[in-house]
């Protein structure tokens, strides 16, 4: 049987973004392909989406599944990893931050990470717009394979009926991760319309300054902060809530607002987004949030969806963009 190779710090865990992804392709990919993970703790095996062996991850184990076993193609997102001699990497560009105002670690991340991406032999990205930079910025060409949604997504807003909710209960959710292009402080300080809502933010700091973000938010009273929470729990809080926003200024893809739309939420994402893929979606419109919203924009954000019939082209099924990956590694 052959064999793919994932690296994932968080198996096991609530993982989110890119993580999450890997989590769900390991899951679907098990189906036809013996998948071994390699992560913080554990070393785990996959085959048809059940664990058949776990064990510690210890330098020692994993230098010996590496010597030991044969990988067709190995996954990864993490340069120092991406870095070791094993043939056949397929890696992951989710973004490439390294190269706007937002970029960490300067000229030495972006000379690794070009050689990562010239020894892979695959490159996957996530969006159309991510692939049309990685050629402007690294001359290498991309596959495309986008974010989708689960099932228990597509399936959860079909159980539960909205409720008018009094003013007391009416909350604005943004899951993000904290750090400084997301906009947390600015969403609410810059919108006197969202005055008459509390927040509920989903996300952890992954910096120093997403961490100062989050702490200075935890003071505020209409802001509620949610870390490490469960899939049912969040999409309980997306169902439940009176609209999604997403004010950051750059992203990759942006699986909350797919995952919202799957829902039937309406979200008002930054009109600084390059998101082609979600182009044309009736529930998603882009505003300026540095500026006043418009009354037209909390009127359309909290109009009713019950006729929205999810037809919105980004909206696929994990399996089917599996199906697309593992055709393309038998190929």
């Amino acid at each position: 049987m052959n064999n793919l190779l994932f690296i994932i710090p968080d198996y096991t865990g609530i993982v989110t973004g890119s993580s999450k992804r890997s989590k769900i392709l390991c899951d679907n990919l098990s189906k036809n392909w013996k998948v071994i993970i390699i992560s913080r703790k554990n070393i785990i095996e996959l085959y048809n989406n059940k664990v058949i062996s776990e064990k510690k991850a210890t330098f020692l184990s994993i230098l010996s599944l590496l010597l030991t076993t044969k990988f067709s193609f190995w996954f990864c997102d993490f340069i120092k990893w991406s870095l070791l001699p094993i043939p056949n990497l397929i890696f992951t560009l989710h973004d490439i931050k390294e190269w706007t105002e937002f970029g960490r670690r300067g000229l030495i991340k972006k000379f690794f990470l070009y050689i990562v991406i010239k020894k892979s032999k695959y490159l996957f990205t996530v969006s159309k717009n991510q692939r049309i930079l990685i050629k402007q910025k690294l001359g290498f060409e991309s596959h495309v394979f986008p974010n989708a949604v689960s099932k228990k997504w597509l399936e959860y807003s079909q159980k539960f009926e909205n409720t008018t909710k009094s003013d007391n209960d009416k909350y604005i959710i943004y899951v993000s991760n904290f750090t400084r292009h997301k906009c947390h402080i600015d969403l609410i300080y810059n919108n006197p319309l969202f005055n008459s809502y509390k927040f509920v933010f989903v996300g952890s700091a992954i910096d120093a300054n997403g961490l100062l973000i989050k702490n200075y938010l935890q003071k505020i009273s209409n802001v509620k902060i949610y870390t490490n929470i469960s899939e049912s729990k969040l999409r309980s809080l997306v169902n439940s809530s009176s609209f999604v926003v997403f004010p950051s200024v750059y992203e990759g893809y942006g699986m909350p607002i797919l995952e919202s739309i799957a829902l039937k939420k309406r979200v008002l994402i930054s009109d600084k987004l390059m998101l082609d893929h979600f182009d044309g979606c009736e529930l998603v419109r882009s505003v300026s949030f540095d500026k006043d919203l418009s009354k037209k924009d909390i009127i359309w954000a909290t109009s009713s969806t019950d006729e929205y019939e999810n037809n919105c082209k980004c909206l696929v099924g994990w399996d089917q963009i599996c199906y697309q990956i593992d055709s393309l590694l038998k190929s």
